[in-house]
């Protein structure tokens, strides 16, 4: 474990750990409520999402392994998760959610990266991509129920989605980082 403190690095900007990406996504705006685009192909560098391992996403439409949401909540972090057979894309359509990455792949640039990013409908509603191979969670930062939607690349499959406590002797460190994280978000919550 000391191993991983010694050589990690802590990233203000979780876009700077390998394979992960943000695209922002449109709000329609109506007098009698908002429409959230999840995905858009037209509205999206479709041929980015493609290239870069999305494959499951064409000019002609979306097919996905499966499409759900998740409630999370607030202050209280799902666990680790890592899948490395499936992508995974992120999007918070109600309150905001944290999400931490931590990138333990062998052979990556950024390897013992971690970092995190907040999003929601009122500051960043954007898709976040996920690459398979790297470890993350999520908790909420808004109200007491936030609501994250997912588009896996490929439909759920137990052998692929191993998930770890946070208190796993593995991620202790990365854990206790999302614990400072959130004593500071609390903090400026009040």
């Amino acid at each position: 474990m000391l191993i991983y403190y010694n050589v990690m690095k802590i990233l203000s900007n979780i876009l700077n750990i390998d394979g992960v990406k943000l695209y922002p996504s449109k709000i329609i705006k109506t007098g009698q409520g908002d429409v959230l685009h999840f995905l858009n192909i037209n509205s999206l560098n479709n041929q980015d999402l493609c290239d870069d391992g999305f494959s499951y996403i064409r000019k002609t439409g979306v097919s996905a392994g499966e499409i759900y949401f998740s409630e999370c909540y607030k202050w209280l972090c799902k666990g680790w998760k890592i899948h490395s057979n499936q992508d995974q894309l992120f999007l918070c359509p109600f309150g905001k959610i944290c999400v931490c990455i931590v990138d333990l792949r062998e052979n990556s640039i950024s390897k013992y990266s971690f970092g995190h990013i907040i999003l929601g409908k009122e500051d960043n509603f954007s898709l976040l991509k996920i690459p398979r191979g790297l470890h993350y969670t999520f908790f909420s930062v808004d109200y007491d129920v936030s609501l994250l939607c997912n588009a896996p690349s490929g439909p759920h499959d137990k052998k692929d989605n191993v998930k770890f406590t946070m208190s796993d002797d593995k991620f202790k460190i990365y854990s206790n980082m999302c614990n400072s994280l959130i004593s500071q978000l609390k903090a400026k919550d009040k």
